[in-house]
């Protein structure tokens, strides 16, 4: 699946923390939720060692930790909005909907991880 590091960084600022702490009924979706999960981990892991080598380029150092200045602040974030545009291939598929129906996510976090959960399949009429 290719996907953007900003969609990406949207997900782990709470959704997927949402979606992986959530009880499931089933133990097949908690199996998948958990491997996929477990993947896209490891993928922000590399993203935000790439944001604090970012943040130690345009910051100081002060008492063992780095806070970028004012006045390096646009030079940040402009080199962070490119890391973001960044397209990647990670080796996982959608989730299907019924695995994640009972989670209780906010329309926030449906937005955050509509490129991770497959469209609901459409309900025939009886």
């Amino acid at each position: 699946m290719k996907i953007t590091l900003q969609q990406l960084w949207d997900a782990q600022q709470e959704s997927l923390g949402i979606l992986m702490n959530a009880k499931q009924a089933n133990v097949k979706a908690s199996y998948w939720i958990g491997k996929t999960t477990k993947k896209i981990i490891e993928e922000l892991k590399t993203l935000n060692e790439s944001r604090n080598d970012l943040v130690k380029k345009h910051g100081i150092e002060k008492d063992g930790s780095f806070t970028v200045p004012k006045e390096n602040v646009k030079a940040f974030n402009d080199e962070m909005k490119d890391l973001l545009k960044t397209e990647i291939e990670i080796n996982i598929d959608q989730l299907p909907f019924e695995y994640v129906e009972t989670v209780q996510l906010s329309p926030v976090d449906f937005i955050n991880l509509a490129w991770l959960i497959a469209e609901p399949t459409p309900q025939k009429a009886a």
